[in-house]
């Protein structure tokens, strides 16, 4: 029988400026997108972020969410 372990990572949720015509789950003027980078902690992941998108005039905010990564 094979133990699996549980592992977790963090993963990159930027909230993007829209444009008029969409309309979005957190505010009128945005909507969440997966930004595709992962990270092992969460510092990583809050650093990462606010160094490259702090110039970025789209991204409203984001946020790093922990996310269960599985082994066996």
């Amino acid at each position: 029988m094979r133990a699996v372990i549980m592992l977790v990572h963090w993963v990159l949720i930027a909230f993007v400026y829209s444009s008029s015509d969409t309309i979005a789950s957190t505010k009128t003027e945005t909507y969440p997108l997966d930004y595709g980078a992962v990270f092992s902690t969460q510092d990583a992941c809050d650093g990462w972020a606010r160094e490259r998108l702090a110039d970025i005039k789209r991204i409203e905010s984001f946020v790093c969410l922990p996310r269960p990564a599985y082994r066996n």
